[in-house]
């Protein structure tokens, strides 16, 4: 069940990432809309400080002490 979910966060982040990609250089491409998006239907909290897409991909990826990360379902 965990691995699942950790397959499907992973998923997730891989298509908000080619998003980006693809509506780079445009006005869509700047905002993170899509990244809090990934946190709502994640129905995560934002911690302080974890604002930029970079920090939220970082968040929902590698955070030890987030139980719904990538890392912390294989954990």
């Amino acid at each position: 069940r965990y691995l699942e979910r950790a397959e499907s966060v992973a998923r997730l982040l891989n298509a908000t990432f080619h998003r980006d990609l693809d509506l780079a250089g445009t006005d869509a491409g700047d905002d993170n809309r899509a990244w809090l998006g990934n946190l709502a239907i994640l129905q995560q909290t934002v911690p302080d400080g974890v604002a930029s897409p970079h920090a939220i991909a970082s968040w929902l990826t590698f955070e030890m002490s987030n139980p719904g990360s990538i890392i912390g379902c294989v954990n």
